[in-house]
């Protein structure tokens, strides 16, 4: 009950002003490398910049491990079918060794900003792919969720 809690209070803090934000499941807290997370996003003005960034809830136990850093992987699909695939840093701590993100008790939520001035070349529906790039055949263990986060650059 209180990981339901959670779970539905994080999306209800997460639907702020977003163009699109989605977060999928890990099962058994386990991001196994083969795990693909499936993002689908209409996109209907192609003249706007984004931001564009890659979002990760872990549990506590993630912190026992000496990783600092992980590698996303995301691949992106246009309407015409053109692929483009880009690896990603997203770091768990700081310069002083402290975990990054918005703790809420055991659980951490991390929004990554990877793309500050993102444009899509054409309208229609983007699918965008997101996997770990860790070493091969390896999982990562205490992920609880993978989300992708768009936010339109307001014109000044």
């Amino acid at each position: 009950m209180t990981l339901a809690f959670f779970l539905l209070s994080f999306t209800l803090v997460s639907c702020g002003g977003s163009f699109y934000e989605k977060h999928e499941g890990i099962k058994n807290l386990i991001w196994d490398i083969k795990d693909v997370k499936k993002f689908t996003v209409d996109v209907q003005d192609n003249q706007a910049q984004y931001k564009l960034s890659l979002a990760i809830r872990y549990a506590s136990g993630v912190q026992r491990t000496p990783t600092t850093a992980y590698t996303l992987k995301v691949t992106t699909t246009s309407p015409a079918g053109k692929k483009t695939v880009k690896d990603y840093v997203i770091n768990l701590k700081d310069e002083k060794g402290e975990f990054l993100g918005e703790p809420l008790g055991d659980i951490i939520d991390l929004v990554t900003l990877v793309e500050n001035n993102y444009a899509f070349a054409e309208t229609g529906k983007y699918t965008f792919e997101v996997i770990h790039n860790m070493p091969p055949n390896t999982s990562i263990t205490g992920i609880m969720e993978a989300g992708l986060k768009i936010d339109k650059v307001e014109q000044k």
